[in-house]
C-alpha cells in the first residue's frame, strides 16, 4: 500500500442525522412504527455515509465509504493524468454524474481529479489532495 487516508464525513453524518429528526417529527403523528423505520434508516445511511477513505498501490486507486460500499476503482493503467480541484455547491456532495465527470465526497472543499484514458473523469474529495497526488504519481513511477 502505498497510501490510505480516510476522511470523516462529518457533513453527511450531520445532514443525514438531522433529517431522520425532521423525518421522525413529522411522521410521528402519523405512524409511529414509519416514523421510527424512517428515521432509523436515515441513521444508518448516515453512517454508512460518515467516511470516505481512498488508497493507492501499485496497480490500482480504491475509495469506498465507511461499509465499503458503495466502492469504486481504477486501474493505474486507465489514468491518463491526475489534478487538484476543488468541488464547490454545485457539485454537492456525495456520489453523482456532473458536468465535469462523477464525484465522490462526503463534504465540499479540495479534491483530486482522475482523467480517464477513456469515459469520464472521476473526482474524489480529499483534504490531501498534494499528498494524494504525489501517491499516485510514485505508484504510475513504479509500474514503469
Amino acid at each position: 500500500m502505498i497510501y490510505q487516508r480516510t476522511e470523516p464525513g462529518t457533513w453527511m453524518l450531520l445532514i443525514l442525522g438531522v433529517a431522520a429528526v425532521i423525518a421522525y417529527v413529522a411522521l410521528a403523528p402519523l405512524s409511529s412504527w414509519g416514523a421510527a423505520g424512517t428515521s432509523v434508516l436515515l441513521a444508518l445511511i448516515g453512517y454508512a455515509f460518515s467516511a470516505f477513505t481512498i488508497e493507492v498501490d501499485a496497480r490500482e486507486i480504491r475509495w469506498y465509504f465507511r461499509l465499503g460500499v458503495p466502492a469504486g476503482r481504477l486501474p493505474l493503467t486507465q489514468l491518463a493524468r491526475v489534478e487538484p480541484t476543488a468541488t464547490t455547491f454545485l457539485d454537492g456532495i456525495g456520489i453523482h454524474r456532473t458536468l465535469r465527470g462523477w464525484v465522490w465526497n462526503d463534504r465540499l472543499g479540495d479534491a483530486v481529479c482522475l482523467h480517464r484514458t477513456e469515459g469520464a473523469p472521476i473526482v474524489l474529495g480529499t483534504s490531501d489532495p498534494s499528498g494524494l497526488c504525489a501517491a499516485i504519481a510514485q505508484a504510475t513511477h513504479a509500474r514503469t
